[in-house]
């Protein structure tokens, strides 16, 4: 692959794995941005209507005597076409009054955390859909029941399905012209100059000028210098590693004679501590001639000990093991 393709290639990677993360970092903020708008319409729609109700409320008017409750819900439905379904319930969970004529005389189950001491709007998603609660009090603040608003989870999803449509569609068309763009600015200002200096490194490398016919010519004597070199940096790397291998089985049988020595000289330690116990236990055993014969013996052994302790104290100064005074 081309140098400049190389280049623009991997430029283009990053810039369109960015724009996929942008583009689903964005979604997932508007998902959570566009879900807390829709509670908060609906809650302001419930609210509204909670006011309305509470003002009958007050005076006494009990909640299954409102004649135009149907129409109130009919209007909230119709200002809010996202809202899937309204009604009233008591706060046992008897359904009052419901867009879903059906459901009207049913009892639902309320969520747990709706209780008589709550007095906030609620909301919660229940099965994929948003349900809402607006409490209602009547007089002495007592709990008669909720508004209850619901509206599905779909749309959102159909939300967040347009926007992403929307954001694929533009990338598709952003992404030629980035192409484009980037091929044009990193040939001009990256590819080119990178390639002009790369083209001088070499001809200073591996060209020293002209001939006479002012051709130019391959400097072959600076290569073939170089090859001897390194020939000749080869054959003495080849002879100390010889020379060194054949240095250390020296070495080797240095140390071997050395460990001879040594049993000798603790054998020779060893006999003359016998031969000093014999004559003392014998001393008076033995003739002169004895005794001048184990004399020499001894004195013999002194001399070839202290041959080896010599020898011992060369080969410890040549080994490196001789001991510090």
């Amino acid at each position: 692959m081309n140098f400049n393709l190389k280049i623009i290639f991997v430029t283009l990677t990053i810039l369109f794995f960015s724009l996929l993360l942008n583009s689903f970092l964005s979604i997932a903020s508007f998902e959570k941005i566009y879900v807390k708008s829709l509670i908060s319409t609906t809650e302001i729609a419930g609210s509204n209507l909670k006011v309305k109700i509470e003002q009958s409320l007050r005076f006494g008017k009990p909640l299954d005597r409102f004649t135009n409750m149907d129409n109130l819900i009919e209007k909230l439905l119709e200002d809010d076409n996202e809202l899937l379904s309204a009604g009233i319930i008591l706060a046992d969970g008897k359904i009052l009054y419901h867009s879903n004529k059906h459901l009207i005389g049913k009892t639902i189950v309320l969520p747990p955390i709706i209780s008589n001491e709550h007095k906030d709007v609620n909301t919660q998603l229940i099965k994929g859909i948003y349900n809402t609660f607006v409490p209602l009090y009547g007089r002495s603040k007592t709990l008669v029941g909720y508004i209850k608003l619901t509206f599905p989870r779909e749309i959102v999803y159909s939300k967040l399905k347009a926007m992403a449509f929307t954001t694929i569609n533009t990338l598709w068309f952003f992404i030629p012209l980035t192409f484009v763009g980037l091929f044009m600015l990193v040939s001009i200002f990256i590819a080119r100059p990178i390639k002009k200096d790369l083209i001088k490194i070499s001809r200073g490398l591996t060209w020293t000028g002209t001939n006479g016919n002012g051709n130019d010519f391959p400097n072959n004597r600076n290569t073939s210098k170089s090859n001897k070199d390194l020939l000749l940096l080869e054959t003495h790397i080849h002879h100390f590693v010889t020379d060194t291998t054949e240095k250390m089985k020296e070495f080797e049988k240095i140390k071997r004679k050395h460990t001879k020595i040594l049993e000798n000289a603790q054998q020779l330690n060893a006999l003359e501590v016998k031969i000093n116990k014999m004559v003392k236990n014998l001393g008076k055993d033995l003739d002169k001639d004895q005794k001048h014969l184990i004399l020499l013996m001894l004195e013999k052994q002194k001399n070839i000990r202290s041959m080896l302790d010599l020898n011992e104290n060369f080969f410890n100064e040549m080994l490196g093991t001789a001991p510090e005074n």
